[in-house]
């Protein structure tokens, strides 16, 4: 199967952004998104609960309506079948205590969303090439 990424933007503006960041970028998976939280929980849920394929890495935002990322963190973090799959925040936070927040939750990383566009593009090319290209997963390593 083809690796795929969920993306977890509530701004639809920002999400076309990456979504053309990562078309541009030739990594060999496709992105997936889902508008927040409740969305992305629910989507992993079921995945899990039907023995389907997760995505490789979970790209959310911190900040966003109904959930937010900190507690879609807290949350894959506890549910059975998602607790080692990564997780990196995106957020345009510079504040300590969110980030110090998100890793005492279990995020594999958090990266502060860039202000230019082409910034943005390039630092999701690199977490696309770690999270797809670079990075091995136990269930990959015999």
């Amino acid at each position: 199967m083809t690796p795929w990424v969920l993306l977890v933007e509530d701004s639809i503006a920002d999400r076309e952004l990456l979504q053309e960041a990562w078309r541009r970028s030739g990594v060999g998976a496709r992105l997936e998104t889902a508008g927040d939280g409740c969305e992305a929980y629910d989507r992993l849920e079921r995945l899990v609960d039907q023995r389907r394929e997760l995505p490789v890495v979970v790209l959310t935002d911190l900040k966003m309506p109904r959930m937010d990322g900190a507690e879609l963190l807290r949350r894959v973090r506890d549910l059975k079948g998602t607790r080692t799959l990564p997780v990196v925040v995106l957020s345009s936070s510079q504040e300590p205590e969110d980030v110090h927040r998100c890793y005492r939750l279990g995020a594999n990383g958090f990266v502060v969303k860039p202000a230019s566009g082409r910034l943005g593009a390039d630092a999701l090319n690199a977490l696309a090439t770690f999270w797809v290209e670079v990075n091995r997963r136990p269930d990959e390593v015999a």
